[in-house]
């Protein structure tokens, strides 16, 4: 899918990039950890790079590969569909492209959210992704300099439930929610700035261990209810049953096994947000007509970008 030109912010990023990487101050930080003055970042230094972009970028960015038959031969930096690395920003077939023409690697293929093998000549050295951080944060300043025009807020990650749209669209008569909106949390893991760098495979590997376990099923929704805070109050549908309690259990020990530790704060209720109202004022929307939703996956959502996970137990 053609996403036009790369724009201008991501494209002053990948110029930004592009000298950096090719500055003497890089290849001093680089010595004996991968990297050529020739211009070819290797064996490790490609995915250190990577990774750093990554944390520069506060939550914007995720960690992507060029691939072939056989494995990963090159990482880059993610931002939305463009791709960030030492030659600077294009889209995933401009990134294909390159590969297939300069290194002869006509499989070459761009795949996301991956993980940094632990062999093959792609060892990523901890301690030089944080040399490389440092390094970009004193080049390049703040992200948002170059990815939004104001205050940054980085995205949340949480794991969750999402009824049939057919389904949503009936409930959202109730709300002011829309209906892509409606979701039961699970899991919930706070700003991804504070997550492990490769937080999206681990909970993507997390929930698909988990829905191995859980097939699609039916709830109740309850009578509509409010959370009452300080200033306004929170407008849910209950989820009924032991089915959510069962699976929400059992989904935050998978993430915890990948290394990811949900928000358990405060109890856990099963609940369908459907809008908020100032507090103890009348909700003025009519009652949920559904007795009861269908959920058949888990979505694992990083602020707008949603991953499905169908229950296939």
């Amino acid at each position: 899918m053609s996403h036009g030109a790369v724009p201008e912010g991501v494209r002053a990023l990948g110029q930004a990039v592009r000298r950096w990487a090719a500055s003497d101050a890089a290849y001093a930080l680089l010595d004996g950890d991968g990297a050529t003055r020739g211009g070819t970042w290797f064996q490790g230094g490609c995915g250190a790079l990577a990774a750093a972009l990554v944390r520069w970028s506060e939550g914007r960015a995720s960690l992507a590969a060029v691939a072939t038959r056989k494995g990963h031969e090159h990482y880059l930096a993610r931002f939305g569909p463009w791709f960030v690395d030492a030659d600077g920003a294009r889209s995933a077939r401009g990134v294909e492209r390159t590969w297939c023409r300069r290194e002869r690697l006509e499989d070459a293929r761009v795949v996301e959210d991956v993980v940094f093998e632990a062999g093959g000549g792609m060892v990523c050295p901890a301690h030089l992704v944080g040399r490389i951080t440092r390094a970009l944060r004193a080049s390049l300043g703040e992200p948002a300099r170059y990815l939004t025009g104001g205050p940054y807020k980085p995205p949340q990650l949480f794991i969750g439930l999402r009824p049939r749209p057919t389904q949503a669209r009936v409930i959202a008569l109730a709300g002011t929610e829309g209906p892509s909106d409606l979701h039961v949390t699970l899991a919930f893991f706070g700003r991804v700035d504070r997550l492990p760098v490769d937080h999206l495979r681990r909970a993507l590997a997390a929930a698909r261990a988990c829905a191995r376990r859980h097939a699609a099923f039916r709830a109740n929704l309850g009578r509509r209810r409010r959370f009452t805070h300080e200033t306004e109050d929170v407008i849910y549908l209950p989820i009924e049953g032991g089915r959510v309690v069962d699976l929400r259990e059992d989904l935050v020990r998978s993430c915890a096994a990948e290394g990811l530790v949900a928000d358990t704060r405060f109890p856990f209720v099963a609940h369908m947000t459907l809008g908020r109202c100032p507090r103890g004022a009348r909700w003025r929307k009519p009652p949920n007509a559904l007795s009861g939703v269908d959920f058949e996956d888990l979505w694992v959502c990083v602020g707008h970008d949603l991953h499905r996970v169908p229950l296939e137990a």
